[in-house]
């Protein structure tokens, strides 16, 4: 079949590519376990040419990976199969920012930073934020039901979608929910479409609420000697601090790669096992000297051990950088297996403790990296890949072994995937965070919306 050829009648040849090195940059997202087999990659430019796209595909029984930013970690932007590379890159305008609804309309290329500095322009804030934002697409972002460094305040990105523009994989375009703040006719449908990795529909434009633009950060880098004492921290800071934006996690290896990494020297004078990046909005005047107090009683008390608090915003955002970039240092220098977990977090000094307690009987010969966004109960275990071991032999002995840890996780009612989705890497273990009754309303919901499965296919479930 020559699937260059099928599409011409819906695209430019500009926007169709059968480039290997193209095939290979686009058929695969950040996860680097799987080799990617992509046929094709096409580049539409609106939503009618997204829907012209997907009719030709049903008409020849084509299968569609829709593609953004690829920062994704899961495999769900991979193409194993063949596939066609559906690029959502092109469409990339920001239609408006309405300063009445606060609210921005744009398409789904839109790298979710541009998002971020356009609201700025106009004194408004898109809250989400994580470490690949310059890389990420806003279509992604919703896809995937994106979360960060902010879910403690802020949510996921389902809290901040007013409405989207989405093509079912027979090509209907659906516009759901406009820019209305309430609607209650019926189901809910743009809600379904956000968090489905692309299985359902393509994702092509986004309206996004906008907050009021948020105060200075107040940031503070803190040594711990155990997770018990960070989460007593954590109960504690909640309580005090109604501007509590971030409550971060890493350990010494996961800093020490970052330091080395960004040319960054060491803000302490002593290594500690555990390090805590905490942000609060300076939302009144004494905010900081709160905070400074606050913090102080800790290191009395033998909590703290030590911290570095920010003076300035360039400081703040320096140290919120020890963590946020930590994930894109590890995926740029070493092949990864990524657990994402979440857990309740009344459950967290438990899963933990069996955690470390796990890993090094499991996975003695990887180094194992951990971080998280410890305010939401978010771990993320990371298993890097030792140089001299095959490929083949490490994804054997990661898939041997998590089962374990997801045994853990569901014994604290936790989930598989917190924020990176499903994709490849975790459909099979699926059944550890859904039940069968759940898992056979999802492939209900898919049949409806893709009823020849040419969306996206292999991901979540087979």
């Amino acid at each position: 079949m020559d699937i260059k050829a099928l599409f011409q009648s819906v695209l430019s040849d500009s926007q169709i590519s059968t480039d290997p090195e193209e095939l290979a940059t686009y058929g695969k997202d950040w996860l680097a376990l799987y080799e990617p087999q992509a046929s094709a990659v096409l580049f539409p430019h609106d939503t009618q040419q997204v829907s012209d796209i997907i009719k030709c595909a049903c008409t020849n029984n084509i299968a569609l990976v829709p593609s953004g930013g690829r920062t994704g970690l899961s495999g769900g932007a991979t193409a194993l199969a063949g596939e066609v590379i559906l690029s959502l890159e092109r469409m990339n305008k920001i239609f408006e920012v309405n300063l009445l609804d606060q609210a921005l309309h744009c398409q789904a290329g839109v790298p979710t930073e541009k998002v971020k500095q356009a609201a700025l322009e106009h004194d408004l804030c898109y809250p989400i934020s994580f470490g690949s934002i310059g890389s990420s697409h806003i279509g992604g972002n919703v896809a995937t039901n994106a979360g960060g460094i902010h879910v403690i305040r802020y949510g996921n990105t389902r809290a901040w979608v007013l409405g989207l523009t989405a093509v079912t994989g027979t090509g209907e375009i659906l516009k759901l929910n406009g820019s209305l703040y309430k609607d209650r006719t019926g189901y809910d449908l743009h809600q379904l479409l956000i968090g489905s990795e692309g299985t359902l529909a393509v994702i092509t434009e986004v309206i996004l609420k906008l907050a009021k633009r948020p105060e200075p950060q107040i940031t503070a880098l803190c040594g711990v000697h155990s997770i018990d004492a960070a989460l007593e921290l954590l109960q504690a800071i909640r309580l005090r601090f109604q501007g509590l934006s971030a409550f971060e996690y890493l350990e010494r290896n996961g800093l020490e790669k970052v330091l080395k990494s960004t040319n960054t020297p060491d803000p302490f004078p002593e290594a500690f096992p555990i390090y805590l990046v905490i942000e609060i909005e300076e939302i009144s005047s004494d905010t900081r000297d709160k905070l400074e107090e606050f913090l102080a009683d800790f290191m009395e008390q033998g909590t703290l051990a030590y911290v570095v608090m920010s003076q300035n915003t360039k400081q703040s955002k320096e140290l919120m950088n020890l963590r946020e970039v930590l994930p894109e240092v590890l995926a740029r220098h070493h092949i990864l297996y990524k657990n994402d977990l979440s857990v309740p977090i009344r459950a967290l000094q438990a899963f933990m403790d069996e955690l470390k307690l796990m890993i090094p009987n499991l996975f003695a010969s990887a180094e194992v990296v951990l971080f998280g966004h410890l305010g939401d109960g978010n771990i993320h275990v990371n298993i890097l890949k030792p140089d001299d071991m095959p490929l083949s032999e490490f994804k054997a002995l990661c898939s041997q072994h998590e089962t374990a840890i997801f045994e853990r996780v569901r014994s604290h009612q936790g989930s598989i995937s917190a924020e990176h989705g499903v994709g490849l890497l975790k459909k099979d273990h699926l059944g550890y965070s859904r039940t069968p009754t759940e898992l056979s309303l999802m492939k209900q919901i898919k049949q409806i919306f893709d009823p020849q499965r040419i969306l996206n296919p292999g991901k979540i479930f087979d």
